[in-house]
């Protein structure tokens, strides 16, 4: 989901808690004013599939090199 508030999301957490804490704001209702969803992209099925496959080879050589690189550290 992309949104009007995108890479600011953290900013404007932060700003609501201030003023709630503040109390300017009874509650967080005028964060939905302010946060508008622009897109919504959903996942390719195909390649969700394909990539869980190659997650499993991937989780495989990680272990492998991590044990790998702790024999060769071992000496």
């Amino acid at each position: 989901m992309k949104s009007s508030v995108d890479q600011q999301a953290a900013a404007l957490g932060a700003a609501a808690l201030t003023l709630y804490g503040c109390g300017l704001w009874n509650d967080f209702s005028l964060i939905d004013e302010l946060h508008v969803v622009e897109s919504v992209s959903k996942p390719d099925e195909e390649r969700a599939a394909l990539y869980e496959k190659l997650l499993v080879n991937y989780k495989q050589l990680s272990d492998f090199l991590s044990q790998y690189g702790e024999k060769i550290h071992e000496g």
